[in-house]
């Protein structure tokens, strides 16, 4: 039975959620100051920037960012590959990715509904899954299987791990509250979803370890992060799944499901 606190929105609400006038500049001020913004610098951004060097350096030559938002992750994206795609169903974020992005191709589509007529060697999709219900979670997991080349790398996020502490302190309020306020996704139940569709986990990066601790408190995240980050890189014995995010790299293996 799935876990309540890990259900997600509507499938209408989530879809237009990001479509709102004005959203796109609101949602980019996440990543300008406090907590995620400290975690992106300094944590999330050079272990992707790893992760797609890689890719690249191994043949890779096409990548498309799906929900790609305000172009953070396509940003990127296009550094490391010939060709960048990045896509969405928001006019209003598409617009400020534009300004963004120096040469990557946006595209306003719901790939749901207009599945794209190519294919792509490695496809990112961050900040999607958490808070995505569990039938838009595999209407677009089916959709990007079918845009991914044989053997195809997809390389996903979650931002509020399960079992973190801010993950079991959502999971309480869920439960105190009697409804979903805050949803978080377990590693396994991400790797069950992605083997439906015909993906295989290859490797599991663990980050942000540090908690978050809110707009309040801005200049503890500064200098705590990164000392944080550190320590549990080289002491082995802490728990990994203590990290509130985690990036999953996982392999196109074999014919998705109908």
């Amino acid at each position: 039975m799935q876990d309540k606190s890990e259900s997600g929105d509507s499938l209408e609400n989530y879809r237009a959620s990001h479509a709102s006038t004005g959203y796109g500049e609101h949602y980019s001020r996440t990543y300008q100051v406090g907590y995620y913004a400290e975690l992106w610098r300094h944590i999330e951004r050079p272990l992707l920037e790893r992760i797609l060097r890689e890719l690249s350096e191994r043949g890779a030559a096409s990548c498309l960012d799906f929900a790609c938002g305000t172009g953070r992750i396509t940003q990127v994206n296009e550094r490391f590959f010939e060709h960048a795609v990045g896509i969405d169903v928001s006019e209003q974020m598409l617009a400020v990715a534009k300004k963004a992005c120096v040469r990557a191709e946006l595209v306003q589509r719901d790939i749901t509904a207009e599945p794209l007529d190519r294919k792509f060697d490695v496809i990112t999709a961050f900040r999607f899954f958490l808070n995505a219900e569990p039938k838009l979670r595999d209407q677009v997991l089916a959709s990007l299987a079918k845009a991914m080349e044989d053997s195809g790398t997809l390389i996903v996020n979650v931002h509020v791990n399960h079992s973190s502490p801010l993950g079991f302190a959502y999971r309480i309020r869920n439960a105190i509250r009697g409804k979903t306020v805050a949803n978080t996704l377990s590693v396994q139940h991400l790797e069950s979803l992605l083997n439906d569709h015909g993906f295989a986990v290859k490797r599991i990066h663990w980050y942000g370890f540090y908690p978050r601790t809110g707009w309040m408190f801005n200049s503890l995240a500064n200098l705590l992060q990164l000392p944080v980050e550190r320590v549990f890189a080289a002491v082995k014995i802490l728990p990994r799944r203590w990290a509130q995010s985690f990036i999953v790299e996982a392999q196109r293996s074999r014919q998705t499901k109908a």
